[in-house]
């Protein structure tokens, strides 16, 4: 830890209150030792605790002076103490008042460091609760991605599935798309593998031809976020599965100007 982070770190204040822990009074004491900076730092806060003392000391009450009298008389055991000429008992009382309103002072400074550190530590706190919940949604997010696919490779490797490849016209060579549809089920999944990003207002939407009559199997979600094997319409009949470009929302017989896929089953 350098000199600057030590100071801004609030362990001086604490260390001059008493406050910190056999590691942090070692670690003080030693940049006390070896840098000027840290030195100065700690003789400036001692300096101010002390005179904030001395601007609120007052003298003692006649009562307290009196039982530090009595304490003092005990603890010598009944002798008297002579005093030095040109000291008095009033200067003493003041020391002891002022070192009364230090302690105050102290008292408050440790206070108000502890609650900085517990109203950061509530701080941090926070921010872990609410990477913890991110993290959650993530994994939330994971699972039903996770889900999806294995439903998606079910369909494809389930032996009952019908397999339709779908082509493109003479205007659409390049679109490509797969039916998997399950006869006894009924349930029609497409795969599109290449097909262009429909207008604004246009959509894809699936039919499937039997007896030659087209039925509405759904319409296809080309959004980014959607699944990249889509669920359609149970169908129980089918001979051709198409593909036709459509207003948003489908329409009730396809536009055979806009067929893009078609596929024999």
């Amino acid at each position: 830890m350098s000199a600057a982070e030590l100071i801004a770190s609030g362990l001086l204040e604490a260390h001059v209150l008493g406050q910190t822990s056999p590691s942090e009074t070692a670690l003080v004491d030693h940049m006390r030792a070896t840098d000027s900076s840290v030195r100065a730092e700690l003789d400036s806060i001692e300096q101010i605790l002390e005179a904030l003392a001395m601007a609120n000391a007052e003298p003692a009450p006649a009562r307290v002076r009196a039982a530090v009298l009595a304490s003092i008389g005990h603890a010598d055991k009944g002798h008297v103490v002579a005093m030095k000429p040109g000291t008095s008992s009033t200067g003493g009382m003041k020391w002891l008042a002022a070192a009364s309103v230090a302690a105050l002072v102290v008292s408050a400074i440790g206070n108000w460091m502890l609650y900085s550190r517990v109203d950061a530590m509530e701080e941090q706190l926070a921010v872990m609760q609410n990477d913890r919940t991110s993290l959650a949604q993530q994994m939330e997010t994971q699972r039903a991605s996770l889900e999806a696919s294995n439903a998606q490779l079910a369909v494809v490797l389930d032996p009952h599935v019908v397999l339709v490849p779908l082509a493109g016209t003479d205007t659409t060579m390049d679109a490509a798309a797969r039916i998997y549809w399950d006869p006894t089920t009924k349930d029609v999944y497409l795969d599109v593998l290449t097909l262009p990003q429909p207008p604004p207002g246009k959509q894809y939407q699936l039919w499937a031809l039997a007896g030659g009559q087209p039925v509405d199997a759904g319409m296809y979600d080309s959004g980014t976020n959607a699944p990249h094997v889509q669920r359609m319409k149970t169908i129980a009949e089918a001979q051709t599965f198409a593909v036709t470009l459509e207003d948003a929302g489908g329409v009730p017989s396809p536009t055979l100007s806009a067929l893009v896929l078609m596929g024999q089953v």
